[in-house]
């Protein structure tokens, strides 16, 4: 292969290294203090053919070249006038010097600023550095006036007139921290909304086929009508000459209205549609009697598409079974509001709506009182109501369904008519202690059979009960028998006494209770005398063993001893009024009413649109302070198996008017501002300074004033110190509800900026300068910064204006030093050699096919 083919492509390759350079110099031909690069060729390795010898110099044949170096040309860039104080450049030899904190830079750009915190920085953020070899800082700013001298020196004054202080840092400087700005103060609660919880079903169809309602179109298209427009016209028609009359029935009534007696100012299409329905709305009939029977039955409207018209169609919601509703526009003048569709007049038939059966459904729900089942019946009877039906096997609508559901949650309150069996060991005793033993109760209003345990003569001696309480006895009860006698007893409200039955028929005597009374033969004394009856003449039921069975509840209910009550389905059933209506007798069985605390009647059922909703109403029954509400198994009701939300007991601040001064500014929040931030949810001083927090934070900025809720109950704003020199800190709350957040006199601290004491000024204010020995040795870090490298050897330190330092002038940058002739000519010798190298290429290939021929 020839060597020539090889030296080509080392020259394409290297030239086109070349035209990068070149390219990058006319790429920053505008880049302030740029340096421009050239590419440096040299030659490489060569073969010897001959070596050298007595008269003879050496053959030897090379093999292309490479690039030797890339070298940055730090000749002067010319100078721009800028006018402003803090652009800076250099005339004559140095680097500025800039940091990180870590590393330090060396740059020719001289665009710096001072930022909040004092510091002088270029446009990355990288600290200025002082001749004292530390970061450049302004300690008692802010800025008011800065000058920079030809020697780097920096003068100026602070917005309060007083010569500008620096300080290489913190530590050589006596800095008195800024004292922070605060204001303290009670938040004002008001009484929190609770916000109901609500389950909200699916969409459903309540009816089998809901109604279809009557309709008619009219055309506004048509020559025939009026001349009108959509929007109001600036003069009205009068169309009260123009006869339209409605005729609407019901199916068993019918109405006919005449529309057009008003209609004398009519000023577009959607206004007619409006005086029409205010003509059906305030149809009496009959005259005179404030009934207006057209009123929701009838709605107009005015579809403004292409072919539309005046549109008369029925109302289909909350309508009777049964109802085919129709309608007819008609009148002399129909043509001027319907358009030539109407002939003489339009009409329209509804269909019926098909109701739906929602008996025989069983649901459950929970607020707060455990689980209450609910089916839902046909008849209010079937769940202890009074006899009526509930309408749930022909629902007509949604509306008609919740209604009925609410119907029949409130119908739960009550449960008459439930038999209830008295064991034998039912007693009845005196509300104070009682002191003889009575079978069964009795009305106050009607004798009743009762049996009095007594006893007279020995134990051994069985009475005569005929002969022993004949006339008007004494009952001596402090001897008992094994077998008591059973006597017959009423109380007379006039004499407030107790009678006994003669026994002969004759009618009743007067009986005194004396002595010892015992409630058994065993001897058990209760020690009282005399026998008074209850504030209602009636007696107390009480449950001394055994148990009484409540059947009726569509199940069963067991009171065990000394029970008055039991719950049942949610329901608390009181038997402590037990009354019966006639002779009682062990075993017989009473009717009695139940008592009932229903769940239910905390629940509303409403109809959304197109689904049902269960809400709970009032304050929750378990005592909480945020509602909750359970259903489950109501899939055909909700269309969920089991379903759980909770209510909010918050308050909403989002339209509180209030603003924050921060600073000298002042910051005003929009509604929605507060809201996204949390002030629709206040439920307590911590969530209020969350809300808060987070308004300041996306408004103001992080890092400006902390938010504290205190264990006092107080809310705290205060600044933060962001290390800024020479700004006062300051925070206030002000607006209409100010005192709603921070109460009506708060606690104010003032804020006072810091102080500084700098330490001695000869270098702190001096921007310095460094020089290298090989410059063109540096290193390229991007962003117009330079970096040492082993070649460029250490920076000296100096002063601008000094012997080998350039002079700085303020007001001016440096230009790029690229000169775009010189980068031109070196394009197009570029092209050129790399044109050449190319030709070599293809020359050696021209040969090595002629090498190639010679076999043919």
């Amino acid at each position: 292969m020839l060597r020539s083919l090889y030296s080509g492509i080392s020259g394409m390759r290297n030239h086109q290294t070349r035209m990068d350079v070149t390219g990058n110099n006319i790429a920053n031909v505008n880049t302030n203090g740029y340096k421009s690069s050239r590419v440096n060729f040299q030659d490489t390795l060569s073969q010897t053919v001959r070596s050298a010898g007595n008269g003879t110099n050496p053959a030897q044949v090379g093999s292309g070249m490479s690039v030797g170096s890339v070298s940055n040309n730090f000749t002067q860039g010319p100078m721009q006038s800028t006018g402003r104080t803090l652009d800076l450049g250099i005339q004559g030899n140095g680097f500025f010097v800039v940091s990180d904190g870590t590393n330090e830079f060396y740059t020719r750009e001289g665009i710096f600023f001072v930022d909040k915190q004092g510091f002088l920085v270029n446009g990355e953020g990288l600290r200025v550095q002082s001749l004292a070899g530390q970061d450049i800082r302004v300690l008692n700013g802010p800025v008011s006036t800065i000058n920079i001298g030809p020697d780097g020196a920096i003068a100026g004054t602070n917005t309060a007139g007083q010569p500008l202080k620096f300080s290489n840092n913190d530590s050589q400087a006596i800095i008195t921290p800024a004292q922070q700005s605060s204001i303290k103060g009670a938040p004002k609660y008001t009484t929190p909304k609770v916000e109901e919880a609500t389950i909200k079903g699916i969409a459903m169809s309540p009816v089998t086929q809901p109604l279809e309602e009557a309709m008619v179109r009219g055309d506004s298209n048509s020559p025939d009508v009026a001349p009108l427009g959509i929007t109001d016209s600036v003069t009205p028609i009068d169309m009260s000459t123009d006869q339209l009359t409605l005729k609407y029935s019901d199916g068993t009534n019918t109405y006919t209205a005449t529309l057009n007696t008003g209609l004398t100012q009519v000023k577009s299409w959607y206004d007619l549609a409006s005086q029409l329905q205010n003509a059906i709305n305030t149809y009496e009939n009959p005259p005179g009697s404030g009934t207006f029977p057209l009123k929701d039955k009838v709605i107009v409207s005015y579809d403004g598409s292409p072919n539309g018209g005046l549109v008369f169609q029925t109302k289909t919601s909350n309508v009777t079974p049964g109802v085919i509703p129709s309608i007819e526009i008609g009148g002399a003048g129909v043509k001027r509001y319907m358009g030539g569709v109407a002939t003489s007049a339009l009409s329209d038939t509804g269909k019926e709506v098909v109701t739906k059966d929602w008996t025989g459904k069983t649901f459950y729900i929970d607020t707060g009182n455990g689980w209450e089942q609910v089916t839902t019946v046909d008849d209010f009877s079937k769940i202890g109501g009074a006899a009526g039906s509930t309408g749930l096997d022909a629902v007509t609508s949604g509306e008609d369904l919740a209604q009925k559901l609410q119907a029949l949650l409130d119908a739960r309150t009550t449960i008459p008519g439930t038999n209830i069996t008295v064991p034998e060991n039912m007693t009845a005793t005196n509300a104070t202690a009682g002191n003889v033993t009575i079978t069964g109760k009795y009305s106050d209003t009607s004798d009743g059979t009762v049996s009095v345990v007594y006893s007279e003569g020995s134990a051994t001696t069985t009475p005569d009960p005929a002969n022993s309480l004949a006339g008007s006895p004494t009952v001596n009860a402090s001897k008992y028998y094994n077998t008591p006698a059973t006597w017959n007893l009423k109380y007379d409200n006039a004499t407030s006494d107790w009678l006994l039955d003669k026994g002969d028929g004759t009618g009743y005597n007067s009986i005194t209770f004396t002595g010892d009374i015992y409630t058994d033969p065993s001897g058990v004394e209760i020690d009282k005398t005399g026998l008074t009856p209850t504030s209602d003449n009636n007696w107390d039921i009480s449950l001394t063993s055994g148990s009484i069975s409540i059947s009726g509840v569509s199940g069963a209910v067991t009171l065990s001893n000394g029970d008055t009550s039991a719950t049942y389905n949610g329901l608390t059933i009181d038997v402590s009024d037990v009354i019966s209506t006639g002779t009682v007798q062990n075993g017989d069985t009473w009717t009695y009413n139940v008592k009932a605390d229903k769940p239910s009647t905390n629940v509303a059922v409403t109809w959304n649109i197109d689904h049902l909703e269960f809400s709970t109403v009032g304050t929750p029954k378990d005592g909480s302070t945020i509602p909750q509400i359970r259903i489950k198994d109501a899939v055909d009701l909700i269309g969920y198996v089991d379903r759980t939300e909770k209510g909010v007991n918050s308050a909403d601040w989002s339209e509180k008017d209030f603003f924050i001064e921060y600073n000298g500014a002042k910051y005003t929040f929009t509604a929605g501002e507060k809201k996204e931030a949390g002030f629709g949810n206040i439920i307590s001083g911590e969530s209020l300074k969350i809300a808060l927090e987070k308004l300041i934070d996306k408004k103001i900025g992080e890092n400006k004033i902390k938010v504290d809720y205190m264990n006092d109950g107080k809310l705290v704003l205060q600044t933060i110190d962001n290390g800024e020199i020479g700004e006062t800190p300051s925070v206030n709350i002000g607006g209409s509800h100010a005192a709603d957040l921070i109460g009506d006199k708060p606690d104010k601290v003032d804020g006072e900026a810091a102080s500084v004491t700098p330490p001695p000024q000869d270098t702190m204010g001096v921007i310095k300068l460094v020089t290298f020995q090989n410059p063109e040795g540096l290193e390229k870090a991007g962003r117009n910064l330079f970096g040492t490298s082993v070649s460029s050897g250490e920076p000296k330190q100096g002063q601008a204006n000094q012997s080998g330092f350039g002079t700085i002038n303020s007001g001016y940058l440096e230009m790029s030093n690229v000169d775009l002739t010189e980068e031109f000519t070196n394009m197009i010798t570029t092209q050129r050699g790399y044109q050449a190298n190319a030709r070599v290429i293809t020359v050696s290939d021209s040969l090595l096919e002629e090498l190639i021929q010679l076999k043919r």
